[in-house]
């Protein structure tokens, strides 16, 4: 079976603008970008709530930072590159009518080239308070 989808994007893949700046003046740096994968991770810290005589008593859990991962190909040569504190917004809740999540690229690789495009490998972490 080909992996080629046409006039799409196959897999878990998607398309957005990566931006530069605040979201009330954002730049747009790199429009329509191929992000190949994105995996977001949403941790929680456990602590153990012991009873008098240190036997267990409960627990409660917290959420974490929540951060990511992937690969995004930049269109061209004269594309900027991805730095970090830029950002793109995706919608990732499964629930019809959520909101979109910003994402800020926290690590970021050297561009790769490939051709007329590059991919950069990054690291990216939920902006709570957007930028």
């Amino acid at each position: 079976m080909s992996q080629y989808v046409d006039n799409g994007v196959p897999g878990n893949s998607f398309v957005a603008d990566i931006k530069r700046g605040t979201q009330a003046g954002a730049t747009t740096i790199a429009a329509a970008s191929v992000f190949e994968s994105f995996t977001p991770s949403r941790p929680g810290k456990k602590s153990n709530r012991p009873d008098t005589q240190g036997g267990p008593n409960g627990f409660l859990l917290t959420p974490e930072q929540e951060t990511g991962s992937g690969v995004v190909q930049i269109a061209t040569t004269t594309t900027e590159t991805v730095k970090i504190g830029d950002w793109f917004s995706k919608v990732l809740d499964r629930k019809v009518g959520a909101t979109a999540e910003i994402w800020v690229f926290s690590d970021v690789s050297d561009p790769q080239q490939m051709g007329e495009y590059a991919k950069v490998n990054f690291s990216a972490q939920l902006a709570h308070t957007p930028p």
